[in-house]
């Protein structure tokens, strides 16, 4: 039984999968199976996985006819079949930096981890350096804290978690096309799962400039963070403070999508349940200038923040 499962989920990616399983093929630590669960792609995905399947017995595939649009139903087949103590992930367009596996490994050992993350780099469609994620020391102590405040977004290309855990609170919610990633972390948080870092850089998340963000799609990330607030809602009352941030989230989307008074309604909860945000209180306010005007004075807001 290997060390790692680790499961690449893919859609007619090819062009930067091969990449993406070239980075888990060079890591360091080398006990792990790979598990490619292609959800039908029509490229040469099919091709590529198969000839690398020759060459390195570690590598398995998983093909779907059908494509559930889903990166977390494709995460979950690949997770039903694997066998590894620790499962990890990594999406099709990213990379891993060699020593990835085996500092994550080494850091769980030593401390008894169910959930390891790590520092990583920002590049775009060609590999230039963009940016840098690196998270304060205080996160390891204060995760729900980090992850409402958004100084730690769970980006499962950089998370490594221990099967046992995972088999406790469960599969990745599949009703969730947003933030499934968080709504995960915060059910291992709910179990006390033990949580630390690796300081180092462990991937590169490639960062697309070509993407739009949609009314549409803001209000279905806003839809998402309203599941995983209802979901919740029996843990997430007893942390106010972090509460109030996830209704602003939520509160942020919807003005985002043009559903303004929907998003002042959550503005409001969000300042009743922390009458100190004073984020949610100045967006509030500013809701009643029109939805361009406060994207922008939004955006400036919390990028000084």
């Amino acid at each position: 039984m290997p060390a790692v499962s680790i499961v690449i989920p893919t859609h007619n990616r090819s062009k930067y999968l091969r990449k993406a399983i070239a980075s888990v093929l060079d890591q360091t630590f080398d006990d792990f199976e790979l598990i490619v669960v292609d959800e039908a792609s029509t490229d040469d995905t099919k091709e590529i996985v198969e000839d690398l399947m020759k060459r390195d017995k570690r590598i398995k595939y998983l093909r779907y006819e059908i494509n559930s649009k889903k990166p977390s139903v494709a995460r979950n087949r690949g997770i039903v079949v694997s066998k590894g103590e620790y499962l990890a992930f990594l999406d099709d367009d990213d990379v891993w930096l060699p020593k990835k596996l085996e500092m994550q490994i080494e850091l769980a050992e030593k401390y008894d981890l169910d959930l390891i993350g790590c520092n990583y780099l920002l590049v775009d469609e060609r590999d230039n350096e963009v940016g840098r994620v690196v998270f304060p020391e205080w996160i390891k102590d204060n995760l729900l804290g980090a992850l409402m405040k958004g100084v730690f977004y769970p980006n499962l290309s950089g998370l490594m978690i221990r099967r046992d855990a995972i088999e406790y609170v469960g599969l990745i919610d599949e009703n969730l096309t947003w933030g499934e990633d968080l709504e995960l972390v915060i059910r291992l948080i709910r179990n006390n799962a033990k949580f630390d870092f690796v300081r180092d850089f462990c991937f590169k998340y490639t960062v697309h400039t070509n993407r739009v963000s949609t009314r549409l799609n803001w209000i279905n990330k806003a839809r998402d963070y309203e599941y995983i607030a209802k979901k919740h809602w029996d843990f997430l009352r007893n942390h106010p403070q972090e509460f109030s941030e996830l209704l602003r989230w939520i509160a942020r989307a919807y003005c985002y999508g043009g559903s303004i008074e929907k998003g002042r309604r959550y503005f409001r909860e969000s300042i009743r349940m922390n009458p100190k945000n004073y984020k949610s209180l100045v967006s509030y306010l500013f809701s009643y200038i029109g939805f361009e005007r406060f994207s922008k004075i939004y955006r400036l807001l919390t990028s000084r923040s």
